[in-house]
């Protein structure tokens, strides 16, 4: 009996670590989201996306994006473009993307449109960073087993030169942590009554 316990604690503590696997959201300057590097070079339309990459499976993502390093005062912010339909906030204030299936990365979760005046300083950056609301000071996330899992923020690098050279995934993602596990913790303050969730929801109600 005793090594029929053991055998099951193990096993639980073996599972656990498989579903935190929350992955990395970031920046690109490209619509495949491999070139993690954003040129500002003369004044025009910037598009900027936001990808979750390496995670097995997710069905939301929340998370703020920052402007440092000179970015803050050259890029114009005018809109986000989420890739879907259930989405609360924004990338400035707190962005909650609801994906609205089990998905795996690589995720077009937003697209952010700036206007580059030209100007930006060599190095500055687009960081994704923790939503303002997350209790645990990392960006999160909800896997497909409904346990919201922290994730790794990550930049890119506005003009960059040799002295900040943009590479994608320099450094291996944080340790993903289980936070809890409640089914449509982020989604469930999106009004979703007429979407495919809305009426999943409405059975248990």
């Amino acid at each position: 009996m005793k090594r029929v316990l053991l055998l099951i604690i193990i096993l639980v503590l073996a599972a656990g670590p498989a579903h935190a696997q929350g992955g990395w959201i970031a920046p690109y300057g490209d619509p495949s989201g491999t070139d993690c590097a954003v040129w500002d070079a003369a004044p025009a339309l910037l598009p900027v996306y936001i990808f979750h990459h390496s995670t097995p499976g997710a069905t939301a993502s929340r998370f703020a994006v920052e402007l440092s390093g000179g970015a803050e005062w050259s890029l114009v912010y005018l809109a986000d473009n989420p890739g879907f339909p259930w989405v609360q906030g924004d990338v400035w204030n707190g962005i909650t993307v609801c994906y609205n299936e089990c998905l795996a990365g690589p995720i077009l979760v937003t697209t952010i449109n700036f206007f580059g005046q030209g100007f930006s300083p060599t190095c500055s950056r687009i960081e994704v960073v923790p939503h303002p609301a997350a209790e645990s000071g990392r960006v999160e996330v909800v896997d497909c087993a409904d346990n919201i899992v922290t994730a790794t923020g990550g930049p890119a690098i506005v003009n960059q030169d040799l002295g900040c050279i943009c590479a994608i995934n320099a450094s291996a993602p944080q340790e993903s942590i289980v936070l809890s596990s409640r089914t449509f913790q982020f989604c469930e303050t999106i009004p979703i009554e007429n979407s495919s969730w809305g009426k999943i929801k409405a059975l248990f109600e």
